[in-house]
């Protein structure tokens, strides 16, 4: 999180208090989160949200046909990835929000705010 969104996070307990209000925290950090971002998820959340017929194609070309090479004791093997959006994308922390927005998004039947950073809601 950011020293924004920590400050916020602070802030709000104490706006509750004023107002009489109960105040519950809860934090879920979606370990290696990047890496385990389906694909086909991604391209359905965009065109869900009707990104251009062209943007949805960008990103699918990104996502597809990558590889990576893995290194060991000299020797090295490449492999077919198929999941995750690429660890240092610019586009990734991008893709994962796309992918996670409908849980940011959620109501419930209580006054509730949903932060999210990154891979951390």
């Amino acid at each position: 999180m950011s020293c924004v969104d920590l400050l916020e996070v602070e802030s709000e307990p104490a706006w509750a208090r004023t107002l009489k209000c109960v105040t519950a925290c809860a934090f879920l950090d979606i370990k290696s989160a990047f890496d385990a971002a389906c694909h086909p998820a991604i391209i359905s959340a965009l065109a869900v949200r009707n990104c251009t017929r062209y943007l949805v194609q960008l990103v699918f070309d990104f996502l597809s046909d990558r590889t990576a090479i893995l290194s060991l004791d000299g020797s090295s093997s490449s492999f077919h990835v198929d999941l995750g959006c690429p660890q240092g994308g610019v586009l990734s922390p991008f893709l994962w929000s796309v992918l996670v927005d409908d849980a940011l998004r959620l109501k419930f039947p209580f006054p509730s705010r949903i932060i999210g950073y990154a891979d951390a809601i």
